[in-house]
């Protein structure tokens, strides 16, 4: 039985004491406490409907946490059902999460690690956001999958995406936290100003 905790090599990955945001459309608290074990204390979570906060903190490129679906503790930030959905990632609210996770997607290397990263809404704000960064790339560590015919229909999606996709084979999650590892390991860091983004 695989027991590695990929999780805890992710404070490795932020770029040093700035760091830059970490996203996570999880509910739960272990990557605020995994940062702080590891030494490099989160310097502000911020919840989807904090946007003054999250301005100043991308202005500021500070560690920050964005919790964009809220937290377990409060219902009135929280992105959960259809309707809160709709209200929420609404196409023309400037103040909405679409316009904030584009705002933050923009001008960064992103690592996606932990998410289907399939078509929904939030791959919709990368895609729009790449179309005012045509020069954007992005890492993925993504599970293989078996059939051909979907392993080329998820390549093509994530390339059209401006995401670089690392496979491991079906059912071999072992392999993230080395993979993980690796990618903090390296020197400088396969992309100027990598980000830890998160979707877990």
């Amino acid at each position: 039985m695989y027991t590695g905790w990929p999780v805890l090599t992710l404070p490795q990955l932020t770029g040093g004491p700035a760091g830059g945001p970490v996203v996570t459309t999880n509910f739960d608290r272990i990557l605020k406490r995994v940062f702080q074990a590891q030494n490099a204390p989160i310097d502000q979570v911020i919840w989807g409907s904090q946007v003054h906060s999250i301005s100043r903190a991308i202005i500021g490129n500070q560690r920050f946490l964005f919790k964009p679906h809220g937290d377990a503790d409060e219902r009135t930030a929280r992105v959960l059902t259809k309707t809160e959905y709709d209200e929420n990632y609404a196409p023309r609210d400037s103040k909405g999460l679409r316009a904030r996770l584009g705002r933050l997607f923009q001008g960064r290397t992103l690592l996606f690690i932990g998410c289907s990263l399939g078509p929904d809404r939030t791959m919709d704000v990368l895609r729009e956001a790449l179309e005012h960064a045509a020069d954007g790339h992005h890492l993925a560590i993504v599970e293989k999958p078996t059939a051909d015919e979907e392993f080329f229909a998820k390549q093509q999606f994530l390339g059209s995406s401006g995401i670089f996709a690392l496979w491991y084979p079906p059912g071999r999650h072992d392999l993230i936290e080395p993979v993980l590892r690796w990618i903090a390991s390296l020197q400088p860091l396969p992309a100027p100003g990598l980000d830890a983004l998160n979707l877990i």
